[in-house]
């Protein structure tokens, strides 16, 4: 292991393919398990150890997209992993430790406790360490993910823990892995929403604070031996839809500028090789997990659609197997433009059509 830029946080390279699911809440919740649904009829299906071993180098992802990605990298059929997103309720695997009005001028102050970060939020999420721990009881052997404290990365594998500065300076606080339930509510820690997670003497923050940003392709490209064309990334974007960059607009007038985040995104584009998947995610807030079952599947199949778009782009989509998605899509564009007209419309028609594909 060096200690530069380069550095290697596992002694061997597995070759293969390299999944990113970004940070997104909610909406990388299902976005997430939507876009594996899609990919997996390209590359598998395929069972644990022949993905870990010839297909997936490396699956990974921060906060919300932590979840579907340790599902799948856990051994779950990408099936398996999407009814999984669709029937978590992911409200019931956090505790609430303040009142609405708190939680709703916590959302607010989002921007502002990114750079205060305070140790305590309005929820926190114990219950939701123990469902990962429960539905995935080892760490699966390709499996990454990563939270922040202070500046520094912290990245959380199955060769144990590291701590990245920002000059790629790497010191191991485990030689063994952290228990995975720990890792992703570290991962998924929102400041001031969802309480930081203490390990070994520090306190650790959502993975999307990271100068990688809520997409962070470049932790496969630096540890893990991934190059662009090896890489499939799916970002779901965030909220800045125009009425909330009207509120941020208010709220920034009313608290100031510390209450507006600074930083940049990394530029994630296919410009490289990159597979890039960017679902149009609008629907609904990144943080309202309190969803019907017709939100859930029309954030998974908005996210379908769009890796379709992706994988046909890079060629990886062809012949029957492309024929089939892009049955899949016409059909959910029917569905989208009758589904808004009656409540359980949406989930009754996709179901369907999911089911007589045999892909649910």
């Amino acid at each position: 292991m060096t200690t530069n830029d380069g550095a290697r946080t596992n002694a061997t390279q597995t070759p293969g393919r390299h999944l990113v699911l970004s940070a997104g809440g909610s909406r990388a919740i299902l976005g997430g398990a939507g876009a594996v649904l899609a990919i997996d009829q390209v590359l598998g299906p395929v069972g644990q150890e022949l993905r870990a071993s010839t297909i997936w180098a490396s699956i990974g992802g921060v906060s919300g997209g932590s979840i579907p990605a340790v599902m799948y990298a856990g051994g779950y059929s990408a099936r398996d992993t999407l009814l999984l997103a669709m029937d978590i309720d992911f409200t019931s695997k956090l505790t609430r430790h303040g009142s609405v009005l708190q939680i709703l001028f916590a959302y607010f102050m989002q921007g502002r406790f990114e750079r205060t970060r305070p140790r305590h939020g309005v929820l926190s999420s114990e219950k939701l360490g123990e469902y990962i721990d429960e539905m995935v009881p080892q760490w699966p052997a390709n499996y990454w993910t990563m939270a922040v404290v202070g500046q520094d990365q912290v990245l959380f594998d199955a060769s144990g823990v590291k701590l990245i500065a920002p000059d790629g300076t790497i010191k191991v606080l485990s030689d063994r892995p952290a228990p995975l339930g720990l890792a992703i509510r570290a991962s998924c820690a929102v400041p001031g929403i969802i309480s930081a997670v203490p390990y070994k003497g520090r306190f650790l923050f959502d993975g999307a604070l990271s100068p990688d940003g809520s997409c962070p392709f470049g932790i496969p490209a630096r540890y893990y031996g991934a190059t662009h064309p090896t890489t499939i990334a799916c970002e779901v974007g965030d909220d800045g839809n125009q009425g909330g960059k009207h509120i941020l607009r208010v709220w920034k007038m009313l608290c100031g500028q510390n209450c507006i985040p600074d930083w940049e995104t990394p530029d994630l584009t296919d410009e490289h090789g990159m597979i890039v998947v960017r679902p149009d995610m609008k629907h609904f807030r990144s943080l309202q997990f309190n969803l019907t079952r017709d939100q859930k599947w029309l954030a998974v199949m908005t996210a379908y659609v769009s890796t379709v778009e992706a994988l046909k782009k890079a060629g990886l989509a062809t012949g029957e197997t492309l024929a089939r998605m892009e049955d899949i899509c016409s059909t959910w564009k029917e569905i989208e433009a009758l589904g808004r007209h009656a409540e359980g419309l949406i989930t009754m028609l996709v179901e369907d059509l999911l089911g007589k594909h045999g892909l649910i």
